[in-house]
């Protein structure tokens, strides 16, 4: 049951913009001292006009009981949809000694807040351009991440419910935030099928739609001696999900052990990377990721490829690496000038495309 301070929060208009968006009609005549609602099959819900009503507490909590009885979900679930209009929300349910009191460490807690901005963030990247592990964070990944909000806890239990807003309303077309979520249900349905025996995760195709390296391994680090948890999502009933990303997901021991294997497995030879001191070259090929054309609010990921100048003392002939945003300026005035570049990282491997990971001082080179 819901108290009457949170009912509080669930006044006649944004119940009544729920409503409408959902398929009731109102039918009510102006000035009316209370809301009577339809929907196409005559269904009826009577909603005081006024939270100052007698009784509009007890009359909320009757309409909300209805409609999730008539939607097939919980009375928190509807709750949340119209005190947060327009967002989906990820529930992440620890279990244990510890957390079933109702508290979690504040070292761990701070951990599991960074792994989970990580999760989101890679997720994001995936939905950009899907890879099987990205040296870094993206900017625009960031700004999804920090976009994210922490809410309450439930009682009984230590439950972190992370919510993300949609950026656009649309029935036609998802959100970038309702990816971003489903890629995550994705990943963790992914791995829980390969520890159940249903499936075994495919390093060719699963990080298309979902698991790649950082995801797995951003979900690998909530694990704690003694704690589980159940991740479910609670999407904005607007926009239509299929049933598969309603199910809750264990994780488990045996499933954080998956998660460590599939990390390495995904990352492959890259995890066998050499350590470059400097490498001269020049700027053959200048790529923005274009693929999102409409999510023109963030930064493009920069990406550039080098043409070896002295291929005998390295081992390859060209090499891709992702700048950040001044660098990337850098390599495009290089690129127009003919100028050469230097630059320090770790040669790393993917599929059959060589990158310079975690790279440093990239320059233009003054004295040619």
């Amino acid at each position: 049951m819901i108290n009457d301070h949170i009912l509080s929060r669930v006044n006649p208009e944004s119940l009544s913009s729920y409503l409408a968006n959902n398929g009731w009609k109102n039918e009510s005549p102006t000035n009316a001292d209370l809301f009577k609602y339809t929907n196409k099959v005559g269904a009826i819900l009577i909603l005081p006009a006024s939270s100052q009503a007698p009784r509009y507490s007890k009359s909320v909590t009757n309409v909300l009981e209805t409609l999730a009885d008539w939607e097939e979900r919980s009375v928190k679930e509807i709750f949340q949809s119209i005190v947060n209009p327009s967002t989906d929300t990820l529930v992440f349910s620890f279990k244990g000694q510890e957390a079933d009191k109702g508290s979690l460490s504040l070292g761990y807690l701070h951990q599991v807040i960074g792994n989970l901005k990580d999760t989101i963030a890679y997720s994001a990247c995936s939905e950009w351009q899907p890879r099987p592990f990205f040296d870094r964070r993206t900017k625009r990944s960031l700004e999804m991440s920090e976009k994210a909000k922490f809410g309450q806890t439930d009682l009984g239990s230590y439950v972190i419910n992370i919510s993300l807003a949609h950026s656009r309303s649309s029935a036609q077309k998802e959100p970038i935030e309702r990816k971003v979520f489903k890629r995550i249900i994705t990943s963790l349905t992914q791995v829980r099928e390969e520890v159940t025996g249903v499936r075994q995760i495919d390093v060719n195709t699963d990080y298309k739609t979902g698991i790649n390296a950082n995801l797995a391994e951003s979900l690998s680090q909530l694990n704690r001696t003694g704690i589980s948890l159940n991740v479910k999502a609670t999407w904005d009933a607007v926009i239509p999900v299929d049933d598969v990303f309603k199910k809750t997901i264990p994780i488990e021991e045996r499933m954080f052990e998956v998660l460590d294997s599939v990390s390495v497995q995904f990352r492959g030879e890259e995890a066998a990377k050499d350590s470059v001191s400097i490498l001269k070259a020049k700027v053959v090929s200048l790529t923005k990721d274009s693929s999102n054309e409409d999510d023109n609010d963030f930064d493009e990921d920069n990406y550039i490829i080098l043409k070896v100048i002295d291929p005998e003392r390295f081992p390859v002939s060209k090499v891709r690496v992702s700048l950040d945003t001044e660098d990337y300026r850098k390599a495009c005035r290089a690129h127009l000038e003919g100028q050469e570049v230097s630059i320090n990282g770790e040669l790393g491997k993917d599929k059959n495309r060589w990158w310079l990971l975690k790279y440093e001082n990239f320059t233009i080179s003054q004295n040619q």
